[in-house]
Order: C-alpha cells, then sequence, then structure tokens
C-alpha cells in the first residue's frame, strides 16, 4: 500500500474517520440484583472460609521455607562447582 492509497482503501481496512457518539445512551447496560443481605447471607461463612484457609497458609508456609533452603543451597552449589 502506498501512501497516496490509504485515504481511498481507509474504509474496506475498517479505519473510518467516524466515531461512535459518547453522549448519546450507550447500548451496553448492566442490571445487578442486589442479595438481602438478613435472608440469603449466611452469618458462619467467614469464620468456614478462615478455617478452610488456615490448611493453605500452613502449606505455603512449609513450601516457602523449601524454597528457601534450595536457593541458599543452589547458591553453594553454584559458588562451590563454579557452573
Amino acid at each position: 500500500m502506498t501512501a497516496g492509497s490509504a485515504p481511498a482503501s481507509a474504509p474496506t481496512l475498517r479505519c473510518s474517520p467516524v466515531r461512535p457518539s459518547t453522549v448519546e445512551e450507550q447500548s451496553v447496560h448492566l442490571h445487578i440484583d442486589y442479595l438481602n443481605v438478613g435472608r440469603d447471607l449466611n452469618q458462619w461463612l467467614p469464620l468456614v472460609k478462615w478455617l478452610l484457609a488456615i490448611p493453605h497458609c500452613i502449606v505455603l508456609a512449609v513450601l516457602s521455607v523449601f524454597a528457601f533452603f534450595a536457593v541458599v543451597i543452589a547458591r553453594f552449589a553454584i559458588l562451590f562447582t563454579g557452573r
């Protein structure tokens, strides 16, 4: 494509200078039905979620300790072997 053919090929390349209006009403609408907190939410749910998160945190801590020692051992191995 040459510089002189750009205006003639603009509609075929979807480079139209016409832009959609941002002032008029948009075509996308979002309607959210809010929960009735007293009826739809369980009061014990946050406690259950925290209780389920505790084993996850323990496993993460153990894996972090293992990763730290693996990095330390790898650094000494690189230092002593020179590779």
